[in-house]
């Protein structure tokens, strides 16, 4: 049985089912055994990321903590529901529960990767380029509009700070959550690339609970597209499906941004480099799954049906 991911799901609910009836059933469970029957949650990021928050204070003992944790459910209710993105300002000195969860998860990431507060003016203009961006996704890539309608719940624009910052991120932890740097010179091409960046991400993360698509251990380290760290498989693996994905999203959508006045043909042929090293390490090394298998068989297919090893 063939996989077809590559080039965007044909069936995105069967994406989205993946990580989203596991949780509800776990969440269900986990909020009985803690003594809050009834709690009424929703599939957004902030749910998805209370519930793994409390899931590790129930795996360290603390269950007090984890119940604390859990109940907050309730101080935040989405209506969106994953079905339209919405598009916020990061502001650390805003009290919201997004921003504490945002902050509490990057308190976590070991790489020391920080966001910086972006301006209201910055912020405005950022935002008209990322509803550009997500219309011409829509127009040229459909496959990807419609996982992007299911999968991303939330895009946070962030700022840059005297650190190391992150350009955009995602994580299973918060999954749903979008963050994107609001680079001053960004432009159209750049949001449509860390859009569906991270949309490729979120895809992936989606096997998190079942399957962890390559065998080699965390500890196997090997050099990795766009890092100066040596990076484990899971990591390279990522980065294959994540540059391949971003690769066909900017080509298709070169039409678009030639009317809009950008030449992304630079940007394409630093990507199709960044794959075939990237290829290289991945199939020469990699240990895969029966499904991590049969994703890099169809991320094969693709780069292959568009020339992107040669």
């Amino acid at each position: 049985m063939d996989i077809e991911l590559t080039e965007g799901s044909s069936d995105p609910n069967k994406v989205l089912q993946r990580i989203k009836k596991p949780y509800n059933e776990s969440l269900t469970y986990l909020s009985v055994a803690l003594g809050l029957e009834g709690l009424v949650h929703r599939f957004c990021w902030p749910h998805f990321a209370l519930y793994n928050l409390s899931v590790g204070k129930v795996e360290a003992d603390e269950f007090e903590e984890a119940k604390q944790l859990l109940a907050r459910i309730n101080d935040f209710t989405s209506s969106t529901n994953f079905r339209s993105v919405r598009i916020s300002r990061f502001d650390p000195d805003e009290e919201t529960l997004q921003n504490e969860l945002l902050l509490e998860i990057l308190s976590r990431d070991e790489s020391g990767v920080k966001i910086g507060k972006v301006t209201e003016q910055q912020f405005d203009i950022s935002k008209v380029l990322v509803l550009e961006a997500i219309d011409v996704i829509r127009k040229t890539a459909p496959k990807y509009s419609n996982e992007m309608a299911l999968l991303i719940d939330e895009i946070i624009l962030t700022g840059r700070t005297q650190d190391y910052y992150v350009r955009s991120g995602s994580s299973y932890t918060a999954f749903g959550l979008v963050t994107i740097y609001a680079d001053p010179e960004g432009t159209l091409a750049y949001f449509i690339e860390h859009i569906v960046h991270e949309l490729s991400h979120l895809v992936l993360f989606t096997f998190n609970g079942q399957d962890s698509l390559v065998l080699n251990k965390d500890t196997e380290r090997f050099k990795a597209p766009l890092r100066d760290d040596l990076r484990p498989m899971f990591g390279l693996f990522h980065a294959l499906f994540v540059m391949v994905r971003s690769y066909i999203a900017l080509d298709l959508a070169r039409s678009e941004l030639t009317n809009a006045g950008e030449d992304v043909a630079d940007r394409l042929v630093e990507l199709k480099k960044l794959i075939i090293a990237t290829h290289k390490t991945v199939s020469k090394n990699a240990e895969f799954t029966e499904t991590g298998r049969l994703i890099f068989e169809d991320i094969e297919r693709v780069v292959i049906r568009n020339d992107l090893l040669a």
